[in-house]
């Protein structure tokens, strides 16, 4: 017993309820409402060279089912990290349409253009009246006149070759979709663009994700490169790519998008004359820019997220440094107990040149006893979480039993003694991102 008294069960239940009462008041949430989506990748750690590094994506979706979505992440440090990819190959079909044919010199298609899908969309450039006499092939999204099904002269077939990157569905919000694939556009592993489809035309139906709260989206796979022991910046952060909305969308059932809005922006378009007929303009050309003979200032329609109701939470993952030998705990080498550096189960005398933070020789007689500091109740389980919070209550004012080692629980300060400074520190980090226990510790 840690203070010589005891507590009944209701003096322990309001003690519980006045700590996370204050934790309540000491985190104000900074929107009145709770947004339509939260997208965020999880922080983890891992070693140098470890294979099989689980990414996890975690999704909530407040008021609207979730039926299909693309998102592209990002690594910002290819020398520690790549996502785990398979190559696979593709068939990719063009198809293309002559556009000036010259039978006299060459006898070939002199200019040709590249045709997609099942129709080709045109706008209007000039109008005689009802007549158009000069029009633009635009892209199917964009705003048109008509369309007519697509012609073409000749096609391609090409393979091309794809990293398709390692998912593992087992256990997510998505693990019954009927189509989930991730593919690294980079072509190198350093990012992954995922797109999953919970119902396609074809029976049977599947739904899609109801409203809930911080559900596993999806886990993807990663390999951590031989990471040197001297490399001092140890993290990479992985990063939601929400500024092409070409690879970030979430939908529901009806097909339309979640936190996503529109606005109309000027847009300017130049032409240039190609060949002149006195003062009249026989054909006209568009260009990029200036010079140019003519310019004309539409409306545009653009789309963007509605960072109001959509949240993005970038992740990272940090690599271990290696155990260096080094402990902690106060300047008397005789201390029966010892805090190993860098929160790693590592024994002072295993390797041959560890020193205590005082400097002194460690005996072999004396190594570090492990744990991991913030373990206060053992599990062996880090970070720590509610378990550990109720197991140093108990302890602290309820005559639990006394955490083994008795420094995982000394994470404040390391000054020997467990007490409410310690209680507040581990509140801290577990609610308030504070630094991790024994920070101060480590040297």
């Amino acid at each position: 017993m840690a203070l010589g008294m005891k507590f009944t069960g209701l003096v322990r239940t309001t003690l519980m309820v006045g700590v996370l009462a204050l934790l309540v008041l000491a985190c104000p949430t900074a929107y009145g409402q709770l947004p339509d989506l939260i997208v965020q990748v999880g922080d983890t750690t891992a070693v140098s060279e470890a294979q099989n590094t689980v990414v996890s994506v975690y999704l909530s979706n407040y008021h609207d089912t979730v039926a299909g979505f693309n998102i592209w992440l990002q690594l910002d440090r290819p020398d520690i990290l790549i996502f785990q990819t398979n190559v696979d190959s593709t068939i990719d079909t063009t198809r293309w349409l002559c556009l000036d044919y010259d039978p006299v010199v060459t006898d070939s298609c002199v200019d040709s253009i590249h045709v997609t899908g099942d129709s080709i969309f045109w706008r209007c450039d000039v109008w005689e009246g009802p007549i158009c006499t000069d029009s633009t092939m635009v892209p199917a999204d964009s705003t048109h006149d008509w369309s007519h099904p697509a012609e073409w002269d000749w096609f391609n077939v090409d393979t091309n070759e794809v990293l398709v990157g390692s998912i593992d569905p087992v256990g997510t919000l998505v693990e019954d979709w009927e189509w989930v694939d991730a593919r690294s556009l980079s072509g190198y592993g350093t990012d992954l663009n995922i797109a999953g489809i919970a119902d396609l035309p074809e029976p049977p139906s599947t739904p899609g994700i109801a409203p809930q709260q911080g559900g596993l989206l999806i886990k993807l796979l990663a390999d951590v490169l031989s990471i040197p022991d001297t490399l001092v910046d140890r993290e990479v952060n992985m990063l939601i790519q929400s500024n092409f909305l070409a690879h970030f969308n979430f939908s529901r059932p009806d097909g339309t998008s979640i936190g996503i809005l529109q606005a109309e922006v000027p847009d300017t378009n130049y032409w240039f004359c190609e060949m002149w007929a006195g003062n009249t303009c026989l054909t006209w050309k568009r260009v990029s820019s200036p010079p140019a003979d003519s310019m004309e200032i539409g409306v545009d329609t653009v789309s963007y997220i509605d960072t109001v109701n959509v949240w993005l939470a970038d992740g990272s993952l940090t690599i271990d440094p290696p155990p260096d030998g080094k402990c902690c705990w106060d300047d008397n080498p005789e201390d029966s107990v010892r805090l190993c550096s860098n929160n790693i189960e590592w024994a002072c005398d295993t390797l041959p040149d560890s020193k205590w933070s005082n400097g002194a020789d460690c005996a072999v007689a004396d190594p570090c006893p492990l744990g991991i500091c913030g373990d206060v109740d053992a599990s062996g389980l880090w970070p720590p979480d509610i378990s550990d919070l109720v197991y140093l209550v108990d302890y602290m004012f309820v005559g639990g039993p006394v955490p083994e080692p008795i420094w995982t629980a000394d994470m404040a300060d390391c000054n020997g003694a467990v007490d409410i400074s310690d209680l507040v520190y581990l509140v801290d980090f577990m609610f308030l991102a504070g630094p991790q226990p024994c920070d101060n510790c480590v040297k």
